[in-house]
């Protein structure tokens, strides 16, 4: 980082301070704006990617900054960017170092605005400049930052690059959720005709192993009870963590005992209807 003064540096520690207050994602629209500021960029994005069923929730800042107008073309040619391949080979070779990644280093600037991509969805972004924040099978936290004009020097590549520990510990103390988050449904889901549920449904197995999780069994106390390898324990635990979003045991087990609430809701919605009908004929 040897293109950052002394003033950069300076500027940088005091953003990072800002990261230590982070505690809910209500505060990550504030942290992308300085984080924005701080880069000099026009607008950040905090995306929760799947990188291949290319499910994606995103925070944007500006939070009014996203044109749903564009929604479907995106669904349809996100795969393309230029910064996905890269991406991809990070997931694929569990890359541990993750520096910033610009569309510019990846793709010229004629070339880019050649782009179906870049024509009908983003018409108006000259550069991007993305940090992945981390990596969990094929799914990846990232943030990007895009601007209209020029492109993103070496010094504010750096810039980002000096915050990522801290941007990592603070969107790692928060989780995807709440109404300022856009989710973009997949082109397969689209032309299915049917959304998705929002959020992936857990399988009769992962279901299991999440039961005994709860009960506090570890991975070879489940894996005897099931007649299963501790292997295999792990597998469906790191798969539920991958598409669920969640980070350890704990939330695992608080995911399945949300579904088993939502589940007991929906079925004294039904028995409440059921009862009406009755008493109404």
């Amino acid at each position: 980082m040897a293109s950052l003064s002394a003033a950069d540096l300076r500027a940088v520690l005091d953003y990072t301070r800002s990261t230590l207050r982070v505690e809910d994602d209500a505060q990550l629209p504030a942290l992308l704006g300085g984080l924005a500021r701080l880069v000099g960029s026009e607008s950040a994005t905090l995306t929760h990617l799947h990188l291949r069923s290319q499910d994606e929730v995103a925070l944007p800042w500006p939070l009014n900054r996203i044109d749903r107008a564009v929604l479907p073309a995106y669904a349809r040619l996100s795969h393309t960017h230029p910064l996905r391949a890269p991406l991809l080979a990070m997931a694929g070779n569990r890359v541990t170092r993750l520096p910033p990644l610009r569309l510019s280093d990846v793709l010229s600037n004629r070339l880019w605005r050649e782009t179906r991509l870049h024509r009908e969805v983003m018409p108006t972004t000259s550069d991007q400049l993305c940090l992945p924040l981390s990596f969990r099978g094929w799914a990846t936290r990232a943030v990007t930052l895009s601007r209209s004009e020029g492109q993103f020097s070496d010094r504010e590549r750096d810039l980002l690059a000096a915050c990522a520990e801290h941007l990592r510990a603070a969107v790692g103390r928060t989780r995807p959720g709440g109404h300022r988050w856009v989710r973009f449904v997949p082109a397969a889901e689209q032309a299915s005709g049917y959304g998705p549920p929002a959020v992936p449904t857990l399988s009769v197995r992962e279901r299991e192993v999440l039961t005994l999780v709860a009960e506090g069994a570890t991975d070879a106390q489940i894996a005897r009870r099931l007649g299963l390898r501790p292997a295999t324990v792990s597998k469906h635990l790191h798969r539920v963590y991958t598409r669920h979003n969640v980070r350890n045991r704990a939330e695992a087990v608080r995911l399945l005992h949300d579904r088993d609430a939502r589940a007991l809701a929906g079925q004294l919605v039904v028995r409440r209807s059921s009862v009406r009908g009755s008493l109404s004929t």
